[in-house]
């Protein structure tokens, strides 16, 4: 979604890709996207926290509801951010 939202506002080259290893850390994010952009630090907020979670719930075993609710809240609001901002996915 990120990388969508970037490039639609032309902040990122046309083959340039972001990975998600990036949001290991917000350190990390910053260091690799350095640029400012609206609302940037909640949206490296709620990725940093849905990275923190990937793999124990990629390849974890089964997590508690709530750790999954948690998780789904981040993303939901992560795109409901990009949503506002005139993202769409249809």
């Amino acid at each position: 979604m990120l990388e969508v939202f970037l490039h639609k506002l032309n902040l990122l080259d046309p083959g340039a890709i972001i990975k998600h290893e990036w949001f290991s850390s917000s350190r990390k994010a910053n260091e690799k996207i350095s640029f400012d952009f609206l609302g940037k630090q909640e949206i490296f907020n709620l990725l940093v926290e849905i990275e923190s979670r990937r793999n124990l719930l990629c390849y974890g075993r089964p997590q508690p509801i709530e750790t999954i609710k948690e998780t789904l809240k981040s993303f939901n609001k992560l795109k409901l951010l990009f949503e506002e901002e005139g993202l769409s996915w249809n």
